[in-house]
């Protein structure tokens, strides 16, 4: 279709080489743009990288002052957290009078020996202890238990023999000897589980052994014992050493009189005879 205007006048169709040098410039004016076009969308290295590792060019971020660092730079603590880290942690106040920590430590040098000798810790020796007799001695159950680990007497025959020791269960050596080999016999059997240890402790070990072959939960009581054992071993974690007692101080002779050396006075016989 050929498309003409009217200027009001006989219109004639231009000349040839008017359209040829229309066509000329209309092919200059795309190649420029092209050529424009191909530095936009293609930059340098652009190809390479296409060419290359895809995924370092897909996973490559637009560089921008506003974007993240590829790293973010560590936190610094606040000056109010690093006060707070160096505060002493609270001390835990222990439930101890002194007539008790007076027993307490009376037996701690038997308390490490049967702890090395039958591998049980001394702060769940202790707590087993405290549990049970508070640290008395001669503390008697009413089922008939005996001594500092409330041991039966059927039950501390049976670990004297073991022992090779006769049974005296209101001798603190040998009780607590006696109590420590039979949580660790029972630790072996229940795999190293405390919480049935302690509880096979209070009611028995085949009595636990029926609970957990029948999957049963402990009963409150024998679950009871056990978390009042763990309560007080919190508690002989941190007992302190015993101060170390300072020794008497012996009193010091009298001073001998020192002969004076003055004038010596003398009594007139005659006056002292009046």
């Amino acid at each position: 279709m050929v498309m003409r205007r009217d200027y009001g006048g006989t219109w004639c169709p231009p000349p040839r080489r008017w359209w040829m040098g229309l066509g000329a410039l209309a092919m200059a004016m795309a190649c420029v743009a092209g050529s424009r076009t191909g530095e936009l969308t293609n930059p340098p290295g652009a190809a390479a990288q296409a060419g290359g590792d895809a995924a370092q060019v897909l996973d490559a971020a637009p560089e921008r002052e506003d974007a993240a660092p590829a790293v973010s730079p560590l936190i610094e603590p606040s000056a109010e957290l690093l006060a707070a880290s160096d505060k002493p942690k609270p001390k835990v106040t222990l439930p101890f009078d002194n007539e008790q920590l007076e027993r307490i430590y009376a037996v701690q040098d038997i308390v490490a020996a049967a702890s090395a000798a039958h591998g049980v810790e001394p702060a769940l020796i202790n707590a087993l202890i405290w549990v049970e007799s508070k640290f008395d001695r001669r503390a008697r159950g009413p089922a008939g238990a005996q001594g500092l680990m409330q041991l039966m007497p059927k039950t501390a025959g049976a670990m004297a023999k073991r022992l090779g020791r006769k049974r005296d269960s209101y001798d603190p050596d040998f009780n607590i000897h006696a109590g420590t080999l039979l949580l660790s016999r029972l630790l072996d059997r229940f795999e190293g589980d405390v919480t049935l240890a302690l509880a096979g402790y209070n009611r028995g070990g085949g009595t636990v052994s029926k609970w957990v072959a029948a999957g049963e939960p402990l009963p409150a009581g024998a679950q009871g014992f056990a978390d009042r054992v763990f309560e007080a071993r919190a508690w002989f974690e941190r007992l302190p050493s015993r101060p170390k007692r300072r020794p008497a101080s012996t009193p010091k002779p009298a001073a001998k009189p020192t002969p004076s050396t003055g004038p010596i006075s003398r009594v007139n016989p005659t006056s002292a005879a009046l």
